[in-house]
């Protein structure tokens, strides 16, 4: 098995220890935290395929922590543990949620074991089967924006979401990038001082026409647009952009390819 991230959330120091040292012995890399503040803390910087959470936790209990993890990573297959029974409310709101699965803390410690290790090995096998980003996670995406912000939010994103990310700050830097680091798909700004997104478009096209460009604009303008897919752009969003959107159209890219 490859060495999968495997976050667990739990309070009880003796029950969180007995997650590590099982989950290390399978070969995981597992990262335990106490509470849902250091949960968070943590989801900012990394991303995990496996999530295991104590439902009801000292600082954080019930749908709305569940949903807080679930904004920080959409692709994690997350395992909660309760001890009493959830409510109509609470089930069908976690229902709606991709990759969960709740189970009862009420077994033995073997029998629980067991139905996680279970759960974990068929979340293992059928990300593998139907996530483009697994398949794709050595992908290269080059961020070309003037704006620091902008730039870094887009960069932590991706970067959570698996991929190898580079950064540029001007079209000329950009023109750079894509010689030394070849990427597979550019993010790229319309508006930068000196050359603008258009220009670096077609610059990035004549490197190498295989390289996919999304075009990135706070104005929405028909004749830019135009230009771009005239240029050879794949792409197409304004800012600030909805980054499950790019997300999206980065997978749908890869796929393609």
């Amino acid at each position: 098995m490859t060495n999968k991230k495997i976050l667990v959330v739990e309070d009880d120091v003796g029950l969180r220890s007995k997650f590590y040292e099982i989950f290390f012995n399978k070969g995981y890399e597992v990262h335990c935290v106490p509470t849902a503040k250091e949960a968070f803390a943590v989801l900012t910087e990394k991303s995990f395929a496996i999530i295991l959470i104590n439902y009801r936790l000292p600082d954080a209990q019930g749908i709305d922590s569940i949903k807080k993890i679930r904004a920080f990573d959409l692709n994690a297959f997350i395992i909660l543990l309760y001890t009493q029974d959830l409510q109509p409310g609470e089930a069908s709101e976690l229902a709606e949620l991709q990759y969960i699965q709740a189970i009862k803390k009420d077994f033995s410690d073997q029998e629980m074991m067991r139905s996680i290790l279970d759960i974990i090995r068929a979340a293992d096998l059928q990300q593998d089967i139907s996530d483009p980003q697994l398949k794709y996670s050595k992908a290269l995406i080059l961020v070309v924006d003037d704006n620091d912000e902008i730039r870094q939010t887009i960069e932590i994103f991706l970067r959570k979401r698996g991929y190898a990310v580079r950064t540029a700050v001007s079209g000329e830097d950009a023109l750079l990038k894509v010689r030394t680091e070849k990427p597979d798909i550019v993010c790229l700004d319309f508006r930068m001082p000196g050359m603008d997104g258009i220009m670096a478009l077609r610059q990035i096209k004549r490197l190498n026409d295989a390289i996919n460009v999304i075009m990135l604009t706070s104005v929405q303008d028909e004749y830019i647009v135009d230009e771009a897919k005239r240029e050879g752009a794949c792409g197409y969003l304004i800012k600030p952009c909805d980054l499950t959107k790019l997300e999206e159209l980065i997978k749908s890219i890869l796929l393609q390819a």
